[in-house]
Parts: C-alpha cells; structure tokens; sequence
C-alpha cells in the first residue's frame, strides 16, 4: 500500500455524524485511509442509541463504502447480530 492515512476516534459517547464524516472524506494526499471507530454503541443489542434515520444512513454506507476506505468498529459490548 502506497499510502495510507489512519484516523482514530475513541471517545465514550462519540456521535454517529464524527463518524460518518471520518468515514464520507476521501482520502487527501494519501491513496487510503483506515478509520478506527473504538468504544462504539451503535451495534448494541440492547440500547442503541441511533435514532431510525441515523440507522438508516449508518446501514447505507455500510452497505456501499468507499473503496479507498476501510473501517474497524470496536465495542466493548455484546453485538446485535440480526
């Protein structure tokens, strides 16, 4: 890989949109970037604190993601898998 820009973000209460951001800009001066989302509560399956829109536009760009981009969500807590 030619170059690679990282971002991380790991705040306790961190907000869908700081993500979305990270996640909808392209790469600047750099080929790829690698976004790392920690600490994150949006896959909860109790408690997710997402509102139906906010739901929907995470599950759009999860369903079509930049190709320059790759993204790594950690959670701490037990993951909703339905």
């Amino acid at each position: 890989m030619k170059n690679l820009i990282t971002r991380l973000l790991m705040q306790k209460q961190i907000q869908l949109m700081q993500c979305l951001n990270a996640l909808e800009t392209l790469p600047f001066f750099e080929d790829r970037k690698f976004v790392i989302i920690r600490n994150t509560p949006y896959f909860k399956a109790q408690g997710n604190p997402l509102s139906d829109h906010e739901n929907e536009r995470l599950i759009n760009y999860l369903s079509t993601p930049y190709e320059s981009n790759c993204v790594l969500f950690i959670t701490e807590s037990n993951v909703d898998k339905t």
